[in-house]
Order: C-alpha cells, then structure tokens, then sequence
C-alpha cells in the first residue's frame, strides 16, 4: 500500500502496487467529510446502475470516497477492502473511522456493491456531493 498527500491537508490518495509486476493495481482518493445523504435506492443502482437517488436530509459522515478503482483482474481479491481499511485507520489522527462513516460521490453499481457490502448490515449506503 502506498500513500500521498493531495494538495489539500483533508485529502489523501492510497494505491495498491502489485509487488510482482509492479503495476497499480488499486486506487483510492479519499476526503474529510462532515455530513452525507442516505442513498434511497441503493438495491436499484447495485442491481441496474441506475441514477441514484439520495435522501433530502444530511447526516453525520466522517470519510468521503471521491474514486476508487481496482484492476479488473485484481477484483474480488480483497484490493478494494484493504484500500478502505487503511483510509479508515490513518484519515484521522488517533481514530479508527467507523464503516457505516463512510459516503461514496456518485457510485457506479459497482461502488455501490462494494460499499454495501464493507458495510455490512452496519449501516446505509451514504453519498455526498464532491
């Protein structure tokens, strides 16, 4: 896992190096966040890539997923997890961000999946405005 620091002290990008080829074979750009919206339709985009669709009243976020991409030989390895999981535990400083404290920006139905299934039955499906 490799680390770099965006011009901005509130976000960071994560990268996953194959150690054999060398190659990015995932990526994560992450930001600081205060409040999300729900996503309402979070099966529908998960099952059809359909647009989705958000609730009109904010709640509390910590970590907003501006992009995350993962080789599509590398999927389902474990590559898009290990890149959350890191984000959660260096963000902020002293804390581990909780799974359900995390909000994608406009998720494709595979960020949706993904996100969905991190979380668990933890929480909703959160999306924030980048």
């Amino acid at each position: 896992m490799g680390f770099c620091e965006d011009s901005s002290k509130d976000k960071h990008t994560f990268v996953c190096i194959d150690t054999t080829s060398g190659r990015c074979v995932g990526y994560l750009n992450v930001e600081l966040l205060s409040t999300a919206f729900v996503l309402s339709n979070s099966d529908e985009v998960m099952n059809n890539d359909y647009i989705p669709l958000r609730t009109h009243t904010s709640v509390p976020c910590v970590l907003g997923v501006h992009q995350i991409w993962t080789h599509h030989d590398h999927r389902g390895r474990g590559v898009g997890t290990a890149l959350l999981d890191v984000a959660r535990e260096k963000m902020v400083f002293g804390c581990l961000v909780k799974k359900w404290d995390i909000a994608f920006s406009s998720p494709t139905g595979d960020g949706a999946r993904l996100l969905k299934k991190y979380v668990g039955g933890e929480g909703d499906v959160k999306v924030y405005d980048c």
